[in-house]
């Protein structure tokens, strides 16, 4: 590659979930590259480097890079790229792409063997032609907590999605497919959707009842989303036990379309309740008209706004 007279400034790091850290961080490599007359660059990877549940599928991952500015590069989480040194993952950075500024997040590192400190990294900048800056932690103005991806994922893991929209700036959400399923819910006059998320390596959300929006998209390209009460779990009255986990939702308003193979997107709103066993399906009836109309109330507080100007109790 030809990277003679240009300026690349670059950053290393997975950006799962593209939360606020990252878009914090992403706005402060678009300063440092202005700053330069240079272009801004991230480096991240095809999969999690610990193999962690992801937060968001990596194409969309790049198109929210995308979309602030910044050019992505997709590096495969190879057994040689594993095995490079930090000094050789630098050297390769600048020969082959031309970064000559690193802009490294706040307990970032990377490499094989490497530096014990940031410090080290500067070092190892100074020998390959590349100058190492440092970004801040990015801390919740509100609560005062630092926001990772890893903490995002125990929030949702944990049935917390209301504060992990907060870190994330938006409501988490799933995109998949709706599938056939047992069709028990129309008997009881609660149809459902059953949704096979189309990553299968994305994290679900804890077990239990939400509160959520779906989005249908149709073929001719337009969406329409709709107010909808989500269930993850094992249908423990319904169901036999052991039978394997499903993402069914039901919307609301009456809706009685066909969709199934359709492709949909499931928005995370507000926790409601764990999943339990009911004696009796007239039992089961009456907490799903329950939960029904207490998603149709937060909806109409929530439907159509953004995570962050939506806050309530997860008690």
């Amino acid at each position: 590659m030809n990277h003679v007279g240009q300026h690349i400034v670059a950053t290393v790091g997975t950006f799962d979930g593209m939360h606020l850290g990252h878009q914090y961080l992403a706005k402060m490599l678009l300063d440092k590259a202005g700053e330069r007359g240079g272009r801004a660059m991230v480096f991240t990877f095809a999969s999690h480097p610990r193999r962690e549940p992801l937060l968001m599928p990596v194409s969309e991952k790049v198109a929210c890079i995308q979309k602030m500015g910044i050019e992505v590069s997709v590096l495969e989480f190879t057994q040689e790229l594993k095995a490079l040194s930090a000094a050789d993952f630098m050297l390769m950075l600048n020969r082959d792409y031309g970064v000559d500024m690193l802009l490294m997040g706040f307990n970032n590192n990377f490499g094989h063997s490497r530096p014990d400190s940031f410090g080290g990294y500067v070092e190892l900048g100074r020998n390959t032609g590349i100058e190492v800056v440092a970004a801040p932690e990015y801390v919740m103005p509100e609560c005062g907590v630092a926001v990772s991806s890893s903490y995002v994922r125990n929030l949702l893991s944990g049935c917390r999605p209301v504060e992990a929209a907060d870190m994330l700036g938006r409501f988490y959400s799933l995109k998949g497919v709706v599938v056939h399923g047992k069709e028990l819910g129309r008997t009881i006059g609660y149809p459902t959707a059953n949704v096979e998320p189309f990553c299968s390596s994305q994290l679900v959300p804890g077990r239990g009842v939400y509160a959520s929006r779906i989005k249908l998209h149709t073929e001719n390209g337009t969406a329409c989303v709709y107010p909808a009460m989500l269930n993850i779990g094992h249908r423990p009255t319904v169901d036999a036990a052991g039978a394997p986990e499903i993402i069914e939702v039901h919307i609301l308003g009456g809706f009685s379309q066909q969709i199934y193979g359709c492709a949909v997107e499931v928005e995370f709103l507000k926790y409601l309740r764990p999943e339990r066993r009911f004696d009796s399906l007239d039992g089961l009836k009456r907490q799903l008209s329950a939960d029904a109309h207490a998603v149709a109330m937060l909806c109409g507080g929530v439907y159509g706004q953004g995570a962050r100007q939506y806050r309530c109790s997860e008690n």
